[in-house]
């Protein structure tokens, strides 16, 4: 494997991935110098890749920063990743829930990315709630700068499996009867938003909102239910890739290095009590979304898909409008698919001959 595919020690992430955050949010950055960083949800999938990204720019630039990642199993989190966080400098690991984490020394900057599974929507509820308020009293108690709340585009209610032909403009509001665990999710993410937003308003600190849509890369769960994870699983195993709609379906894809740039830029220059949407801006079918990744595959896998195309007015979609982010903070996506596909299947190649 070529020097293209480098990972520096001590970080699981390849070295060009590193390496186009540090290129492309040095200013968001530089902006956190002298300052301390609190990330919860930091083992989940955007927490590990901030908290990277975080540790490499500090080595990097040699930024003056702390971080503080907050985990509810770091022994779990530091089996999973060989021990890559454990005795970092710069770095401490607090161990506890979302809803009464002991606060750590005041923080200039929060990012909420902690997150709860849909198997419990009343746990995903409280969660919501009381951890949003937790992490809102501890903005207070470090007179922070800014919190960022890591909502999600399931906060457009009805906005996923809808027949439409648009994107989802941040301003977007409507109600939906509460009947689904997805309604619930979504529920869920705008009250967040909703008491972060609240609670800066006598504050000293700036609240923002990234509602993330879909998205691909290194330490993506290949076996949840995302369909680009398992159609790079199958595609890994040699097995034919299996569609089990009629592929008509319209999504977007990010490679998470953008995401993290999207991040530390809403984090530091986002507008207050503003929701940003982040995610790819070129749509995709599930069909064309299979056909690429197995093209890409070593083996070419076999497509299957079992539904034979259904005639309709529009596709479902779940598709995000970026223009806010673009226009006010100049982001943009710059992996595209294809290559953020080939790095994902790349990285997990070599993860699994290592293991």
């Amino acid at each position: 494997m070529s020097n293209s595919w480098l990972i520096p020690k001590g970080y699981s992430l390849f070295q060009k991935d590193l390496n186009h955050v540090l290129e492309h949010a040095e200013s968001s950055l530089r902006l956190l110098q002298h300052g301390r960083v609190f990330i919860s949800g930091a083992s989940g999938l955007f927490g590990q890749w901030i908290l990277e990204n975080l540790l490499w720019a500090r080595d990097q630039l040699n930024l003056d920063i702390e971080i503080f990642a907050l985990s509810r199993n770091p022994a779990s989190w530091m089996k999973r990743t060989d021990n890559l966080f454990y005795k970092r400098d710069g770095l401490q690991i607090l161990h506890g829930d979302i809803i009464n984490f002991k606060f750590p020394p005041p923080c200039s900057y929060i990012i909420h990315a902690a997150s709860s599974s849909l198997l419990n929507p009343s746990h995903h509820l409280e969660s919501a709630c009381f951890g949003t308020r937790r992490i809102c009293d501890f903005a207070d108690f470090s007179n922070s700068k800014s919190v960022l709340i890591t909502s999600s585009g399931g906060a457009y209610l009805g906005a996923v499996n809808q027949n439409i032909h648009h994107e989802w403009v941040e301003p977007w509001s409507c109600a939906e009867e509460c009947l689904s665990k997805q309604s619930v999710y979504g529920e869920g993410k705008r009250f967040m938003e909703l008491l972060a937003f609240s609670r800066s308003h006598n504050a000293t600190w700036n609240a923002v909102a990234a509602r993330c849509f879909a998205f691909v890369g290194p330490w993506l769960k290949l076996d949840a239910n995302y369909a680009v994870g398992n159609f790079i699983k199958n595609a890994l195993e040699g097995k034919p890739i299996t569609v089990t709609g009629d592929g008509s379906p319209l999504r977007t894809y990010q490679y998470l290095s953008d995401l993290v740039i999207w991040i530390l830029t809403i984090l530091t220059q986002g507008k207050d009590k503003k929701v940003y949407n982040v995610g790819g801006n070129k749509a995709v079918s599930i069909k064309k979304l299979a056909e690429i990744v197995s093209n890409i595959s070593p083996q070419n896998s076999e497509v299957n898909i079992l539904e034979k195309p259904q005639i309709k007015a529009f596709p479902s979609a779940y598709l995000p409008d970026v223009s806010r982010a673009q226009t006010e903070l100049g982001l943009q996506s710059l992996i595209d698919l294809e290559e953020g596909i080939r790095r994902t299947m790349i990285w997990n190649s070599l993860r699994s001959s290592h293991v």
